[in-house]
């Protein structure tokens, strides 16, 4: 009798220490995402941070000349406004990110995709970056926009560092929007001479793994997890032989229901 009642203590015991492990555990899950939000905001504010120190040198410049019109001076300063929206609405975007979505609304990726690129356009005149936009308008996707233009300036900036680091003569980036049967095809091409192949296919999309000296690592982990979280498509990396990278998004049409993506394609 006394040593099934020793049994039961200890087995009390256990259960006591296995609940505490568990609360630990998830205390320090709950604690990672914080550091990776904290981590991913401020990943998403390097850019416009930068753009807007871009912008501010310009509108010193310009303000010291006596003849610069009061429209250039304005359009300026509605840049920098524009910059510091985006930046406000990336504080919003990731609040609700870990939330389930409930399907947001049917949005052009063009559009979204030439905002972003006028919000970078500073930036990529600086490094003498040369985009060209390839779409079809009229075609759309279900999800939120303000993702959608995370995961392009997460694409853009990474492109832009490789081109800096690497200091490519005549830098350009192709996006291409296409149809494909029921999806959309959305492509990033660069001449900035490709990826590392030991991290492809997968361990470029890995949290804190970064090419970069200073990378915090956590960019394209992002941009995949909203692109299959939020817009239930894939995010793929792969090298073009003597070119650059490509990396390429499928995303199903609005009118489109699957399970898994990941599966059909």
């Amino acid at each position: 009798m006394n040593h099934a009642t020793d049994l039961e203590k200890q087995l009390a015991a256990l259960q006591a220490e296995n609940q505490r492990l568990r609360s630990t555990l998830d205390e320090q899950a709950r604690l990672a995402s914080v550091g990776m939000m904290v981590s991913a905001i401020a990943h998403q504010w390097l850019q416009p941070l930068n753009a807007l120190w871009v912008s501010a040198q310009h509108l010193a410049c310009i303000c010291e000349e006596e003849s610069t019109p009061a429209t250039c001076i304005r359009g300026n300063v509605s840049q920098i406004m524009e910059y510091l929206r985006f930046m406000a609405q990336t504080v919003e975007d990731f609040r609700d990110f870990t939330s389930p979505g409930a399907g947001g609304e049917c949005f052009a990726p063009q559009q979204a995709i030439e905002i972003t690129l006028g919000m970078l356009k500073n930036l990529l005149l600086q490094h003498q970056v040369d985009v060209r936009l390839h779409g079809e308008p009229n075609m759309n996707i279900r999800g939120s926009a303000g993702e959608f233009r995370h995961v392009v300036m997460i694409l853009l900036n990474n492109a832009i560092d490789v081109f800096r680091e690497r200091a490519t003569p005549h830098p350009v980036i192709h996006i291409t929007i296409s149809g494909q049967q029921q999806f959309i095809s959305i492509e990033f091409r660069d001449n900035g001479g490709g990826i590392d192949p030991d991290l492809l296919p997968s361990r470029l999309f890995e949290p804190f793994t970064s090419t970069k000296e200073r990378g915090m690592g956590i960019g394209l982990h992002l941009a995949r997890r909203i692109v299959e979280e939020k817009l239930q498509g894939t995010l793929r990396a792969e090298n073009i032989p003597g070119t650059g990278a490509r990396l390429l998004l499928w995303i199903p049409q609005p009118s489109t229901t699957t399970g898994n993506l990941k599966d059909e394609l």
